[in-house]
């Protein structure tokens, strides 16, 4: 057997001094702790009688509240009414529709009626004014507090402040739509860009495809830009790049016809529904808008900005929608070739309207 040391001995002494020590330090540390929540607990009691949704409301920071049937607020806990600015008592004793949002209060009011026909719980989300002005948006769960069996006689609701979640998501909708919509638009002239105008041609054609409709199409190309550029400078060119634009879609009269930059000089309309001699007549109607625009190009005979447009037709079972724009744009060609400022038609296709 092996004796303990000298130095041991001195250890196992020490320890049997210090857990005295140690216990004594936990018994304090435990008294303080009880009398911490003793005195708590007092705070609560006040004369005698705890309440306890006071006593649960502190440690919840969501708006809680007590409602009977008819929408009369009875219990709303404070921490809940300090995030709207206010005090329990500014809304114990009235209506919770007082401070709703006007576009919220139908479908509020019907969560409410279904508690009252027997829905044990109900979610829904509502704006609350706030004191500032501003409204809150909650996403609340209703239940009830009647006995089971029985007619409600009483709706409990926990309602979460989820306005941080909605403007986060009303900004990142916001930005996605500015997004898509620089990613569709020409930045010089605000119209759809080539890429938005193969999406209308794909969309419109499969619609054609459908119905059996005609669809026709526009190729349009300013007379002698390069000549009006080296006339009155590049910037001047741009200028006139966005007039015949703007002259261009506010020509057309329908919703479903669109306007597009194809690239430099030229633009594209694509008509859904149109027959042949409809496009001519919306061709001729653009050629005379922009003659009317009248903006002065002394490099040419006609003295001011004038266009060419070629013009074609068919129905999507007679070809497909690339061999469409090959032959209006060589129909745009034929104008150029016989004088520009003029609307040339491309040859139909056999069967086409």
């Amino acid at each position: 057997m092996v004796l303990p040391t000298v130095g041991d001995t001195v250890s196992m002494c020490s320890c049997a001094l210090l857990l005295p020590a140690v216990l004594l330090a936990l018994l304090a540390v435990l008294i303080t702790t009880v009398a911490s929540v003793r005195q708590e607990h007092e705070n609560h009691v006040g004369t005698g009688r705890v309440r306890d949704q006071d006593l649960v409301a502190s440690y919840v920071h969501e708006l809680a509240f007590v409602a009977d049937v008819d929408g009369w607020l009875r219990y709303v806990s404070p921490a809940g009414t300090a995030s709207l600015g206010l005090h329990p008592d500014d809304l114990v004793g009235y209506g919770w529709r007082q401070r709703l949002h006007s576009d919220d209060l139908d479908h509020v009011t019907a969560a409410f009626e279904r508690m009252t026909l027997g829905d044990p719980t109900v979610e829904c989300t509502a704006r609350v004014r706030h004191t500032d002005g501003t409204w809150r948006w909650y996403a609340t769960r209703l239940g009830t507090g009647g006995i089971a069996g029985r007619t409600p006689d009483r709706i409990i609701g926990v309602a979460h402040d989820i306005t941080a979640s909605i403007v986060r998501q009303h900004w990142l909708e916001h930005t996605n739509a500015e997004l898509e919509h620089v990613a569709a638009t020409d930045a010089l002239t605000g119209l759809p860009n080539r890429r938005r105008l193969d999406e209308v041609r794909r969309a419109t054609w499969a619609q054609a495809r459908r119905n059996s409709e005609p669809i026709s199409m526009l190729v349009i190309d300013i007379d002698n830009l390069k000549a009006y550029n080296d006339r009155y400078g590049h910037d001047a060119g741009d200028r006139c790049l966005v007039t015949v634009a703007r002259t261009v879609a506010a020509a057309l009269r329908r919703a479903t016809d669109v306007a597009a930059r194809y690239g430099g000089e030229e633009f594209v309309v694509v008509l859904p529904s149109t027959t042949s001699d409809g496009a001519r007549r919306v061709a001729e109607s653009l050629r005379d808008a922009v003659r009317a625009g009248a903006l002065p190009h002394a490099g040419v005979s006609a003295g001011i900005v004038t266009v060419s447009v070629g013009v074609a037709t068919t129905t999507p079972d007679r070809e497909d929608d690339g061999s469409l724009f090959t032959r209006a744009d060589a129909a745009l060609y034929r104008a150029k070739e016989r004088g520009r400022d003029r609307v040339e038609t491309a040859p139909p296709i056999p069967g086409s309207r």
